[in-house]
């Protein structure tokens, strides 16, 4: 062979190699975009499994909010069912203990009236004889100063008889002056008492 042969078949195998080369990287670079595009793909399914599996979370977590949002809405309205009833009887038991207590009250208040009736009637009757008996102090102070006057005079007298044996005219007059002093004496004595 040749020299140039050899350089022909070099530069020859040296363009083939370049080609080959050129081809592998071509097809290399097809194969990356194949790849990429698969990869891509994968990715578009991972994504849209992942959309889907998050769509269902949400989904099933809205409608778990959602039945959780309603069973706490019923135990509300329950709740104030409950309270409702409660309160209603709470209030019946109440105006039954107010009335009851009310009741009692009255009664006590009714008996407490009755005795300060019983206990006011005989010092108010007291009182409405009052007028009468003022009235007649004036007479039954003379009545009674006169008494003392007359057992005054009798003492004097007595007094008087046994102290002298007999008694002189002028003794009865100075018992009847004595029995005069006493008798002031004894009608303010009265009117004290």
């Amino acid at each position: 062979m040749t020299s140039k042969q050899s350089e022909f078949d070099v530069k020859k195998s040296l363009q083939d190699a370049g080609y080959i080369v050129l081809g592998i990287g071509v097809l290399g670079f097809q194969q990356a975009q194949q790849g990429v595009r698969s990869a891509g793909a994968k990715l578009g399914e991972i994504r849209g499994s992942a959309g889907d599996r998050v769509s269902q979370v949400s989904g099933d977590a809205r409608n778990q909010a959602r039945r959780q949002f309603e069973s706490v809405q019923a135990k509300r309205a329950e709740a104030r069912k409950d309270a409702r009833e409660r309160l209603g009887s709470l209030t019946g038991e109440v105006r039954t203990r107010v009335e009851s207590i009310g009741d009692e009250v009255r009664d006590r208040a009714d008996a407490a009236g009755q005795k300060a009736k019983e206990r006011l009637e005989p010092v108010v009757e007291q009182i409405q004889t009052l007028p009468t008996q003022v009235q007649s102090l004036p007479s039954t102070a003379s009545r009674t100063a006169s008494r003392a006057v007359d057992e005054g005079r009798t003492r004097v007298e007595r007094l008087v008889k046994r102290g002298s044996g007999s008694a002189t005219p002028a003794a009865p007059e100075t018992a009847s002056k004595a029995a005069s002093k006493a008798a002031p004496k004894a009608a303010a004595k009265v009117s004290a008492n």
